[in-house]
């Protein structure tokens, strides 16, 4: 799956203020829906909750790499979008229910190892 689009979190708090990570998670959602048609995503689907009902279904783990993770503090965007963001993050990565869903680093790094969209 390609986000390039979602990968820059500047531009979308540009385009969107207080309301970017709603819009990026609009448009993730969107993202799964499209990769992957047979799996029946709610209307309120959260990324995390994409992540998981993809793996459930389909058993493929999935890597997530966020690239400029940081820049939401370094810019000091407003407390709101911090907020939001620390949530997100918490979900997916703080939750035993999301940790099956995910490929280990190292198992990542080996040259045999099954990476979506790769």
């Amino acid at each position: 799956m390609s986000f390039e689009k979602t990968s820059d979190i500047n531009a979308f708090w540009s385009d969107y203020g207080g309301k970017a990570l709603s819009a990026m998670r609009k448009e993730v959602v969107g993202d799964f829906k499209k990769e992957f048609p047979n799996v029946a995503f709610s209307a309120n689907s959260t990324v995390a909750g994409c992540i998981r009902l993809v793996y459930e279904r389909a058993r493929i783990p999935f890597v997530v790499i966020f690239d400029e993770y940081d820049v939401i503090f370094r810019e000091r965007k407003a407390d709101c979008l911090i907020e939001s963001y620390l949530a997100l993050l918490n979900g997916l990565f703080k939750s035993s229910t999301m940790s099956p869903c995910f490929v280990p680093i190292q198992m990542a790094l080996r040259p045999k190892a099954r990476i979506c969209g790769a």
